[in-house]
């Protein structure tokens, strides 16, 4: 009994993703095989190609230029889909993060921070919803991103009371943790005169603000790290980013 099964990955709100991904059964194994294509940049990041993946598999059976042949013509979604064997998602305008590759920036297994170091945890407060990632820099240069924090419908003061200081105290409470907030935390609320980072600040944490909040500065901090090799490993836990930097 069992069964078999090959398929070209799906959108990442489909059930297969939910199951193999996110539910994990026993008694089922998922495999990924490497992928047709790899996105290389030019040395300053700004144009780049698609071309064979050395180590992609039975390239010794194919005929040359198999897979960027495939290519011609298609769009960045096909391709990542049909010929790189990522989880596909049709897009309305330009990813901001095309360099990410679910097959190697995301790890194997759940990570596990280094309590020699410091925990820098980034904060977006927001009128819809409010935010936190959680990562460490490790002495090799690579920065890890094990744990988010995703909470709708709560005043900043409701989401540092009761999710985020629970969740630190429970699980981070060993290590040193800074906080880094979005320089917009500093505005001043009309009816009580506080802004978030007096909140954050009176709940004991101890925070700070991004020295700026522009779009190229924050897009290109990211990219430094996903375009070193093994410069980026995010938890597979951390799934509401996972699927941000997969499509959404």
């Amino acid at each position: 009994y069992g069964i078999w099964m090959t398929t070209n990955p799906c959108p990442v709100d489909h059930w297969f993703y939910n199951l193999f991904e996110v539910k994990k059964p026993e008694g089922c194994k998922f495999f990924r095989q490497p992928p047709g294509l790899i996105w290389v940049e030019d040395e300053f990041g700004l144009n780049g190609q698609w071309v064979t993946n050395p180590e992609a598999e039975n390239l010794k059976w194919l005929p040359d230029s198999y897979y960027t042949k495939q290519s011609i013509g298609k769009d960045d979604d096909y391709i990542k889909v049909y010929l790189c064997g990522e989880w596909g998602e049709l897009r309305s305008g330009k990813p901001v993060f095309p360099m990410f590759r679910d097959d190697i920036h995301t790890a194997k297994e759940p990570l596990i921070p280094n309590k020699e170091l410091a925990i820098t945890i980034g904060i977006d407060i927001g009128i819809h919803g409010n935010a936190a990632v959680f990562t460490q820099l490790l002495p090799t240069g690579q920065l890890l991103v094990f744990d988010e924090l995703l909470e709708e419908g709560k005043s900043v003061t409701e989401f540092v009371q009761n999710v985020l200081k629970p969740h630190i105290y429970q699980n981070y409470l060993k290590y040193n943790f800074r906080i880094v907030m979005d320089p917009a935390a500093k505005i001043r609320s009309q009816s009580d005169k506080k802004s978030a980072l007096d909140i954050f600040k009176e709940e004991g944490l101890p925070s700070d603000v991004a020295g700026t909040n522009e779009f190229i500065a924050r897009r290109e901090a990211v990219v430094y790290f996903l375009s070193k090799q093994d410069g980026f490993l995010l938890d597979p836990k951390c799934d509401y980013l996972r699927r941000g930097m997969i499509s959404k």
